[in-house]
């Protein structure tokens, strides 16, 4: 198993959810939480074999930044944000305009329990992992060929 704890954060397992309904259409961009660990700044482009393109955005600096979403996929519907003001995943479409609260903020420091419970069910019980090796590797295969993509100045596939 890959330690990677963003995979049973609450607020993201209820966000696919949501997205695999369809209650945001076709997802077109996402940008994830700006206070990370990792890169000042990193930005990529990024093209499916769907067809789809989709921009990475992330930022991490030592400063005092506007109140924003810490989190938010935007599809050809609608949105769905976690809020940076008392946490929650919310749901933005036509029947929403005001938003509609999904899940009161289970929490990020949360994700880490599932994550161990996950993993001692997987060594005790034989269980498969909800959040398998394959999308860790995934993850990890991304980031590389953003590094690539930053030394080449050219397309770099993940799979390769």
């Amino acid at each position: 198993m890959v330690a990677e704890n963003a995979q049973y954060w609450p607020e993201v397992v209820k966000a696919k959810e949501v997205i695999d309904s369809g209650a945001i259409g076709e997802p077109v961009t996402a940008r994830p939480l700006a206070d990370m660990q990792g890169e000042s700044l990193a930005r990529a482009l990024l093209a499916f074999r769907s067809g789809v393109i989709a921009a990475f955005d992330a930022i991490y600096l030592d400063s005092v930044f506007a109140p924003d979403d810490m989190w938010r996929v935007t599809g050809t519907t609608g949105e769905l944000t976690i809020s940076s003001r008392g946490g929650g995943l919310w749901l933005w479409n036509a029947s929403r305009r005001r938003g509609e609260l999904l899940l009161q903020s289970g929490g990020y420091p949360k994700s880490f329990g599932g994550e161990m419970k996950d993993f001692a069910a997987a060594v005790l019980d034989g269980s498969p992992l909800k959040a398998g090796s394959e999308v860790s590797l995934g993850e990890l295969r991304t980031a590389l060929a953003i590094y690539r993509s930053a030394q080449t100045a050219a397309w770099e596939s993940v799979c390769d």
